[in-house]
């Protein structure tokens, strides 16, 4: 649940920061003068701002998704139990 919703944060974040590159710009139609379209503007200054204000949280976020997306468990790995000191020799009394 919460991978999906991560992905679709970063995918949403992703897509508002790159739709100004599919929007069309403004154009003179030879005919009817200038047609306008497209989307609204972006605040880039804000969203700068919002994103180094959250950049910690957005890198942890990419983080866990590409560990998800790798098959990574959550729990660090174990460690594992220190070997035991050999036992020691048995004197035979003779």
């Amino acid at each position: 649940m919460s991978r999906a919703l991560a992905s679709a944060l970063l995918l949403s974040f992703g897509l508002a920061l790159a739709a100004p590159v599919f929007a069309p710009a403004t154009a003179c139609a030879a005919t009817t003068g200038e047609v306008t379209g497209g989307l609204p503007t972006i605040p880039w200054q804000r969203i700068g701002q919002w994103v180094l204000k959250n950049a910690l949280t957005l890198f942890m976020l990419a983080e866990e998704i590409w560990r998800d997306a790798q098959g990574g468990s959550d729990a660090p790995p174990a460690e594992t139990p220190p070997t035991p000191p050999p036992a020691p020799l048995a004197l035979e009394a003779g």
